[in-house]
C-alpha cells in the first residue's frame, strides 16, 4: 500500500486539529484500496477472469427470477449470435479485399466491440444519470466515428459503412430502438446499391461486401426488436456474490458474477463513503472524487466486459483497457488547491491497473497504497 501513503500522511498531518473532513478523505481513500487489494486477491489471484460469464440465449424459467425485459444473458448471448452469423463474414470479406477495406472493416469490428462491452456493462448495473450513460456510451461513439475517411479509394464502400454504422446509435433511442436501426439500412442501401451495381460482372468480393453489411444491419434491427424492444435493458444481470454450487458449471477462477457482485460491495462500502467526502469538501476535491469515480466506473465496465468474452489478442485487450487509462489519467491536475490530496489520488488511482498484471496482481495494489501514503 505503498506509492499512496507519503502523501496521505501529508494530509493527515496538515489536517491534525483542522477540518476533520481532510482526515476522512486520506483514511477513507487508503481503506478503499486497501480494500481493492482484497478483492482483486480474493476474486482474481493471477490475473482478470475472462469468459467465465455465461450469456446462454435460453429464456429464464418462470418464476426462477424472470423479467419482463429480456435477461441480459440472453440478450448478450443473441448479440454474440448475431456478430458470429453476419458481422464475423463481412469483416473476413473486408479482410480479403484488404488494404483500405480491411481498414473500413475494423471500424466496424471496433464499433460492435465497444457495443457489445456496453451492454454488459448497462446488463450488470441499474441505470444512471444522462452524464454517466454518455460516458459509458463514448468507446462506442468514437468508434463509430473512426470510419469516416478510411477508405478513400472506395468512398461508396465507405459511405455505405458509414451511413449503416448509425445503427449502432440504437442504444440512445427509446421507446423504439428497432425501427432507427431499420432507417439506417435505408439511408446506407443508397451506397450499396452503387456498389453492386459497379461490381455486376466483376469482382464478386465487391457484391459479398454490399450484400452482407445489408443482412448484417437488418439483423441487428431484428435483434434490437427482440432483446431491447423498448431501449436497452439496465441492471438486468445478476451478480451474486454466492459461489456456484459444486457440479453445477463451476471453475477454479471465481465467477465473473461473483466478482462483479463482490466489486459492487467493495464500490459501495468503501468508494462511496470517500466520493461523498470529497463532494462534501467541493470545489476542485470534489473533481479530484469525479476522476476516482470515473475511473472504477470504466473498470467494472472492462471486468463485466472481460467476464463475458474469451481473452482477445493483446491489442485488443489493450483498446478494451483505454477507458480505464484515460480516466486515471484525469486525476492529474484536477486538484491544484490541494496538491498532496491530489497526489495521493494520482498514485493511488495506479492501483486500478491491476488488470494488466500477472500472475500475482494484488501486491501490485498494495505497492501503489505505499505511493499514496506518501503524500
Amino acid at each position: 500500500v505503498g506509492s499512496a501513503d507519503f502523501y496521505l500522511n501529508k494530509v493527515l498531518v496538515a489536517a491534525k486539529g483542522g477540518d476533520a473532513r481532510h482526515t476522512a478523505f486520506a483514511k477513507q481513500w487508503r481503506a478503499a484500496l486497501v480494500a481493492l487489494s482484497a478483492y482483486v486477491k480474493a476474486h482474481h489471484t493471477t490475473g482478470v477472469v475472462w469468459g467465465s460469464l455465461k450469456t446462454s440465449t435460453a429464456a429464464p424459467a418462470a418464476g426462477a427470477g424472470a423479467v419482463a425485459a429480456p435477461a441480459t444473458g440472453a440478450a448478450i448471448g443473441a448479440y454474440d449470435d448475431w456478430y458470429g452469423e453476419y458481422v464475423k463474414p463481412f469483416l473476413a470479406t473486408c479482410t480479403d479485399l484488404g488494404d483500405d477495406l480491411a481498414a473500413l472493416g475494423g471500424a466496424v469490428e471496433a464499433t460492435f466491440t465497444a457495443q457489445r462491452a456496453f451492454l454488459m456493462t448497462a446488463g450488470g448495473m441499474p441505470r444512471p444519470e444522462a452524464e454517466k450513460v454518455q460516458a459509458l456510451l463514448k468507446p462506442t461513439a468514437d468508434a463509430m466515428g473512426v470510419a469516416a475517411g478510411k477508405a478513400p479509394k472506395h468512398p461508396q464502400h465507405e459511405n455505405a459503412v458509414v451511413e449503416g454504422l448509425q445503427a449502432a446509435a440504437w442504444v440512445t433511442v427509446e421507446p423504439t430502438p428497432a425501427p432507427f436501426v431499420t432507417e439506417a439500412v435505408g439511408s446506407a442501401d443508397f451506397y450499396l446499391n452503387k456498389v453492386l451495381v459497379a461490381a455486376k460482372g466483376g469482382d464478386a468480393r465487391h457484391t459479398a461486401f454490399a450484400k452482407q453489411w445489408r443482412a448484417a444491419l437488418v439483423a441487428l434491427s431484428a435483434y434490437v426488436k427482440a432483446h431491447h424492444t423498448t431501449g436497452v435493458v439496465w441492471g438486468s444481470l445478476k451478480t451474486s456474490t454466492a459461489a456456484p454450487a459444486a457440479g453445477a458449471g463451476a471453475v477454479a477462477a471465481p465467477a465473473t458474477g461473483a466478482a462483479i457482485g463482490a466489486y459492487d460491495d467493495w464500490y459501495g462500502e468503501y468508494v462511496k463513503p470517500f466520493l461523498a467526502t470529497c463532494t462534501d469538501l467541493g470545489d476542485d476535491l470534489a473533481a479530484l472524487g469525479g476522476a476516482v469515480e470515473a475511473t472504477f466506473t470504466a473498470q467494472r465496465a472492462f471486468l463485466m466486459t472481460a467476464g463475458g468474452m474469451p481473452r482477445p489478442e493483446a491489442e485488443k485487450v489493450q483498446a478494451l483497457l483505454k477507458p480505464t487509462a484515460d480516466a486515471m489519467g484525469v486525476a492529474a491536475g484536477k486538484a491544484p488547491k490541494h496538491p498532496q490530496h491530489e497526489n495521493a489520488v494520482v498514485e493511488g488511482l495506479q492501483a486500478a491497473a491491476w488488470v494488466t498484471v500477472e500472475p500475482t496482481p494484488a501486491p501490485f495494489v498494495t505497492e501503489a497504497v505505499g505511493s499514496a501514503d506518501f503524500y
